[in-house]
Parts: C-alpha cells; sequence; structure tokens
C-alpha cells in the first residue's frame, strides 16, 4: 500500500440486529445471566463502507456494515478504483463475510440470524 510493505490488515462486518427494548443481559431461567433476544430487521437498510470513518460514496447496496483499510481519493468520498491495494480488498470480501457468518452463527442468540 503506498510503496510500504503490508503483510495483515482487517477487515471487519457488522450485521444489522435490532435489540429489544430492554438492554443488558436478561435472566435466564436457571438465574444465569444470558444476552437478550435479538431481532433481526426485516428489510436490513443498506449497508455503509467506512475507512475508519464513513465514506459518502461508497455505498456497495450490501446488506451489513463494511469497514476496511480502503485507499480513498483526496475527498473521502469515494474509493480509488484503480488501487491494486482495494482490489485485493475487495477480493478478500467473501472470505470475511463466511468468517463473519460463522462467527455469528457461534454467537449465542445469533444462531439462527445468517
Amino acid at each position: 500500500r503506498d510503496g510500504r510493505k503490508v503483510s495483515a490488515t482487517t477487515i471487519a462486518v457488522a450485521f444489522p440486529v435490532g435489540r429489544p427494548e430492554v438492554l443488558g443481559p436478561s435472566a435466564a431461567k436457571d438465574g444465569q445471566e444470558s444476552m437478550p433476544d435479538l431481532e433481526v430487521p426485516t428489510e436490513p437498510p443498506a449497508g455503509q463502507v467506512y475507512a475508519f470513518l464513513p465514506i459518502n460514496g461508497a455505498i456497495f447496496g450490501l446488506p451489513f456494515e463494511l469497514q476496511a483499510d480502503w485507499l480513498l481519493t483526496a475527498s473521502r468520498e469515494s474509493l480509488q478504483t484503480s488501487s491494486s491495494w482495494n482490489l485485493l480488498l475487495r477480493e478478500a470480501l467473501p472470505d470475511a463475510f463466511a468468517q463473519a457468518v460463522g462467527l455469528a452463527q457461534r454467537t449465542p442468540g445469533m444462531e439462527m440470524t445468517w
């Protein structure tokens, strides 16, 4: 990236999940605290794309939020579409999504949401 050697970066995926009126852990029947029930919106909004801050012109139409170390135009309003770094990040998105879905399926209260 920019002539510097980069050995790793992080792509973060965030799924839209609604919370019930009561926030915080709820008491389970056995007296143990548990996560509150999560509600998944029926129509998830188009996800925002971030490079640590929202990128105004970068809406991919995906039903989840996406954070990566994108290279931006000088105005921060869009991605540098010809950047080889951004193309590498784009190629890594399916794997990042699959990993995020796997994590969501292993997280109590989110098993059936994705």
